[in-house]
């Protein structure tokens, strides 16, 4: 089994699939396949996330800023 990520893990994981889903989107021609990875793995990890940070408190990372 692996090992549980640490915050600063997630926080990196994070920032590359929002780089490549950038990139992938920007591509002349869309890879739906790749695109609809990288949403996946993206979702999954966000979820990941919510399930560790208390429910009360803010945290330092925002699983949905679209903007980002």
């Amino acid at each position: 089994m692996n090992d549980p990520m640490t915050p600063e893990q997630f926080t990196g994981k994070l920032a590359r699939l929002r780089q490549e889903l950038a990139e992938a989107c920007s591509a002349p021609a869309w890879r739906f396949g790749r695109i609809d990875r990288i949403t996946e793995e993206l979702a999954e990890t966000e979820r990941a996330i919510m399930t560790r940070q208390p429910q009360d408190e803010p945290t330092e990372v925002a699983p949905f800023n679209f903007g980002a």
